[in-house]
């Protein structure tokens, strides 16, 4: 382990990690497939890393990989960070036509992919390797570039408002104060096993479970992808002492567990990326016996800044700052820190902030040296970070700014309410207005849109009561488990538009 104030690169870090581990005989993967061993996954890394010679990788060459969650992908993924190279990991579903714009907003100079899809990608791109022929090479030793901290580690994907491919730049620096901080948070060590259920083209899922893990010399289990009662399969057979989720995949989770089952081996779950209730966390704590860690953070600040002490957790907090970060709450727009621990923007600083965006030209969320997250949110006495709703979301109904988060956050407390979700809708006078979805946990109960529109009228005035609630089997999620935001403001304006048509061509009386 080492510490985020120790000028050391990732690269650097992580061929140590192997060394140490490899030594120690220690086991890094587990699949399907069977064992993969530190030693094992040491020389998968060089010989992959001979083909990847074949693309022309050099110190600060970004390559994207369009992969599944591999051994031989991550051998792939490892092996350009110790070569000094860039890589960013993308959703291997991905539409040519995205993958073409990703590489032209980001200047990608190579490729890898899984077989299946190397004639597509020679289609945008001639430096294109396919992961079944990454491990072929004879055994050689690791090849390792001299590279500065300052130096590019890593390029994750997301979008902004226009749905535009952007890229959040990480350099050496930001990697390691951010896996340095994980690890000293959660205690992480060699004695741990992750059931690893994300993807890894998410920032949690490749930060907080492949880069720490391996540092820390933790064994990892590889999910190919989430489902429920495979994932529960893992718990009672794999024996792991951590795992990380979204709260959608915990609560699908739940109702396929035994009303016998155990899992000993288990200390910890940790959960992010989106809200929870805590009565929802309460369940998953009966459900899987271990306490629930909530977390904060996003890519820009490579991706946890927030967790809670898992001894000293908080209960609707998302914890305090980790070792070599810091939050300030401000006046939104500003810098300028509010009094107490009034409501305001949420701003984090330090060591793990990104470099900057690529294809995102003109917009830059860090200023004076910290990132405007465009949360909001307080800081009690004790450091503790409560969330309470998105600056950009906001509803301006008849001039009146609402937060969908607070309508929200009456409606998960209906005891039939299993998700919900706000968003605005266009108006002809008020100029926008709050519509909310909402699923619940049985159908048949009867729960009805009236009885959750008098519902939200017993805690807030009348400006914040849905223009329309509507009631969904199941609302829609992201790759990576969360509400779909922009797919249900997307459906809501589909629906509103047919409304309105609908009226238009209607005869008049």
């Amino acid at each position: 382990m080492t510490s985020a104030a120790e000028d050391i690169t990732l690269s650097q870090w992580i061929s140590s990690s192997l060394d140490l581990h490899a030594s120690n005989d220690r086991t890094a993967y587990v699949t399907k497939s069977g064992i993969v061993t530190y030693a094992q996954f040491r020389d998968q890394v060089a010989r992959a890393q001979s083909n990847l010679l074949d693309l022309e990788v050099t110190r600060g060459t970004r390559v994207g990989l369009v992969v599944d969650k591999t051994v031989e992908s991550l051998a792939a993924f490892v092996g350009l960070i110790l070569m000094g190279a860039c890589p960013a990991v993308i959703d291997p579903r991905t539409p040519v036509s995205l993958l073409r714009e990703q590489r032209e907003v980001t200047e990608l100079s190579a490729f890898v992919c899984e077989a299946a899809r190397y004639e597509e990608l020679l289609e945008i791109s001639d430096n294109v390797a396919s992961t079944s022929d990454l491990t072929s090479a004879p055994s050689c030793d690791l090849l390792m570039r001299d590279i500065e901290l300052e130096d590019e580690a890593l390029l994750l994907f997301t979008s902004g408002s226009t749905g535009r491919p952007k890229g959040v730049v990480l350099s050496h620096r930001a990697v390691v104060a951010h896996a340095a901080g994980v690890i000293e948070r959660t205690e992480l060590s060699s004695d741990d096993v992750l059931l690893h259920l994300m993807p890894i083209f998410h920032t949690n899922g490749v930060n907080n479970q492949i880069i720490a893990p391996l540092l820390a010399g933790a064994k990892v289990i590889l999910e190919e992808r989430f489902q429920p009662k495979t994932a529960l399969e893992s718990l009672a057979s794999a024996g792991p002492t951590i795992v990380t989720g979204v709260p959608t995949m915990l609560l699908r989770m739940l109702p396929h567990i035994a009303s016998d089952a155990s899992y000993p081996s288990l200390r910890m779950i940790r959960c992010g990326s989106a809200p929870i209730k805590p009565e929802q966390v309460e369940e998953i704590e009966a459900a899987f016996g271990v306490p629930v860690v909530l977390s904060y953070g996003m890519s820009e600040a490579t991706c946890t800044s927030t967790m809670n002490p898992p001894d000293r957790r908080k209960v609707g907090s998302v914890g305090t700052a980790l070792a070599g970060q810091s939050v300030r709450i401000a006046k939104p727009g500003s810098t300028d820190p509010v009094p107490g621990n009034e409501d305001g923007e949420i701003l984090i600083g330090g060591e793990t902030l990104m470099k900057g965006y690529l294809g995102a030209e003109g917009t830059n969320p860090v200023e004076d040296g910290w990132l405007h997250t465009g949360d909001l949110g307080h800081v009690d006495s004790d450091g503790y970070l409560t969330i309470s709703g998105r600056l950009k979301d906001t509803i301006v109904r008849g001039g009146e700014n609402i937060s969908p988060a607070t309508i929200e956050q009456v409606l998960i407390k209906h005891p039939s309410v299993n998700d919900v979700c706000v968003v605005g809708r266009e108006h002809h006078d008020l100029g926008e207005v709050p519509v909310a979805y909402v699923s619940v946990t049985d159908t048949t109960d009867g729960t009805s849109t009236s009885e959750l529109e008098a519902w939200v009228k017993r805690s807030l005035s009348r400006p914040f009561v849905p223009e329309q609630i509507q009631i969904l089997d199941q609302l829609p999620v992201t790759p990576v488990g969360k509400i779909d935001r922009k797919s249900l403001a997307e459906l809501d304006r589909r629906g509103a538009d047919a409304h309105r048509r609908a009226t238009c061509d209607s005869p008049r009386e």
